[in-house]
C-alpha cells in the first residue's frame, strides 16, 4: 500500500519523516513507498530556513534538533545554524558573530592561510587539521546574554556544557568579579653572601623604591607598568618577583624586557656589587605549573564567580 493512504495518520507520522531519507523506492516490511506517494505527504516536506530560524528564536525548538528536523542534511542544518547565531547577535546587541560567521564552511583557502600564519602562529607548517567548531548558547554573564564558540573533537561536550549555559540563564547567570590583575617575572640572583641578598631584599622592597622602578621599566614598554616588587630569599640567592600590568596582552615578552632593565639597572648599586643575575626566571613567577606562590600572591587575572541555579 502506498504511504499516501497513512499520511493523515498522526500515529504514522513520525515514521515517515524517519523514512524519507530513503532511496525512492523502498519496500520496508511489505509497504511500498513511491515519488508520487511522498509528495503526496506534505508532512514529508522539509521547512524552509525561514522556518527553522523562527522557530530557533522563538525558543520552540533546540538548536540541536537541525540536523534532525532536515532529515540528517547537516551542511544545511551549519548555514541555518550560522543564521541564527546573527540573528540572536543582532538581537541581543552584544558580542561580534565575525568571529563565528568567519568560520569556513566547505573549504580553506590554502595560500591565504599558510600566509596568514607565516611568522606568526606556527613554523615548518606542513598542513593543518580541521577541528568542528560549535556554539554554547546563551551563556548570561554579567546581564549580557553570549554566544561561546567551542573547538573540540569530544562528543557531547558542547551538548553538556550548553544545557548547563541553558540552566544558569534561567536564573541570574554568572556574576564575577576580578580579585586581582598582575602579571609575575621573578628573576633570580646570586649574591655574595647572605647579608647581601638581605640587602638587596631591603633595597627592592624600599616603600620610596617603586616610583623609581616603575620609571625604569615604563621606559621599555608602551603598555606594561611595574605594579610591584617581592623578594624571597635562599640562602644567598634572592628571587626578585616582579607584578606588572600588561594591558590587553599576557605580556610575558614585554615583563622580561622590563625587568631584565630594572635588574640591570639595580645590579649597578654599589652595595650589590658582585651580585649577579643568572636567570631571567627563577621558577618563582610561576609559569605553565601550578604553584603555591600563584594561589597565594596571584598571577594573571585573579577571578571569583558565582551561579544560582533556579529551583524549579
Amino acid at each position: 500500500q502506498d504511504f499516501a493512504e497513512f499520511a493523515g495518520n498522526p500515529m504514522l507520522r513520525s515514521s515517515l519523516r524517519l523514512l524519507q531519507p530513503f532511496a525512492r523506492t523502498t519496500r520496508v516490511h511489505g509497504l511500498h513507498t513511491s515519488a508520487a506517494a511522498r509528495s503526496a505527504a506534505e508532512p514529508l516536506s522539509p521547512p524552509s530556513d525561514a522556518e527553522l530560524l523562527d522557530r530557533l528564536l522563538s525558543g520552540s525548538m533546540s538548536q540541536h534538533r537541525l540536523e534532525a528536523e532536515l532529515g540528517g542534511d547537516a551542511e544545511r542544518a551549519v548555514r541555518v545554524r550560522r543564521l541564527y547565531v546573527e540573528a540572536v547577535s543582532a538581537q541581543d546587541g552584544v558580542g561580534d558573530p565575525a568571529a563565528v560567521l568567519s568560520l569556513p564552511v566547505e573549504e580553506v583557502d590554502g595560500p591565504e592561510f599558510y600566509s596568514s600564519v607565516l611568522g606568526t602562529n606556527c613554523e615548518n607548517v606542513v598542513g593543518f587539521v580541521p577541528l568542528p567548531v560549535g556554539v554554547i548558547r546563551p551563556l548570561l554573564l554579567d546581564g549580557r546574554r553570549l554566544t561561546v564558540p567551542l573547538a573540540t573533537t569530544e562528543g557531547a561536550l558542547i551538548a553538556s556544557t550548553n544545557r548547563g549555559a541553558r540552566a544558569i540563564a534561567a536564573g541570574e547567570g554568572v556574576r564575577t568579579e576580578l580579585l586581582g590583575d598582575g602579571m609575575t617575572r621573578a628573576p633570580v640572583v646570586e649574591c655574595v653572601d647572605l647579608r647581601q641578598a638581605a640587602a638587596l631584599k631591603r633595597w627592592f622592597e624600599a616603600p620610596d623604591r617603586l616610583p623609581e622602578l616603575q620609571r625604569t621599566f615604563s621606559a621599555t614598554s608602551r603598555f606594561g607598568q611595574l605594579l610591584g616588587v617581592k623578594v624571597a630569599l635562599a640562602g644567598r640567592h634572592a628571587f626578585v618577583r616582579f607584578r606588572c600590568a600588561t594591558g590587553d596582552a599576557m605580556g610575558m615578552n614585554m615583563v622580561g624586557k622590563g625587568v631584565n632593565t630594572v635588574l640591570a639597572e639595580a645590579l649597578e648599586t654599589p652595595a650589590l656589587e658582585g651580585a649577579e643575575l643568572i636567570g631571567l626566571s627563577g621558577n618563582y613567577c610561576t609559569d605553565k605549573k601550578p604553584a603555591a606562590v600563584n594561589w597565594i600572591e596571584g598571577r594573571g587575572k585573579h577571578v571569583a564567580a558565582e551561579a544560582g541555579i533556579p529551583a524549579k
